[in-house]
């Protein structure tokens, strides 16, 4: 997902990151299935030196045709995560504030096999200074 000025790829930049995740899968009851992840990145952008970011995300799966997510089962996915910016030692030099951004994601899915998902939505990323949406395509493959 491009980071850099909205509509204008130009304005792009590359990132090198890697990081490491806990999910936790949550089943409160009923046709509601949630997972919570946290990610601490370490990245590297050019001018722009080392950094580190958390993000912790919410998701929720609802299937509608199927009390449980099997192979055939049409659902709806949500998702938001929100992104702060690691120590304070590094945001003098860039100009970086704690909250980085969010996202906010809706779409329509359906389980294929018992490892293979496909997902259409869409999705609104925002900053405190700029907001864009994006339409999303994406297969799953759960290893």
């Amino acid at each position: 997902i491009p980071i850099g000025v909205p509509g204008d790829e130009r304005g792009s930049i590359a990132e090198r990151r890697i990081h490491q995740e806990g999910l936790w899968p949550h089943h409160p009851g009923g046709r509601f299935f949630l997972n919570h992840r946290v990610r601490l990145e370490e990245r590297w952008t050019p001018g722009l030196e080392f950094r580190t970011r958390v993000r912790y995300a919410l998701f929720l799966n609802v299937p509608l045709n199927n009390p449980k997510l099997d192979p055939g089962t049409t659902y709806l996915a949500f998702y938001d995560e929100v992104f702060l910016n690691g120590p304070v030692i590094f945001w003098d030099d860039v100009g970086t504030t704690f909250y980085d951004r969010n996202r906010l994601y809706a779409a329509v899915g359906r389980v294929l096999g018992p490892h293979w998902r496909v997902q259409a939505g869409a999705m609104l990323q925002s900053t405190n200074t700029w907001r864009k949406y994006y339409w999303q395509l994406s297969a799953h493959l759960r290893l």
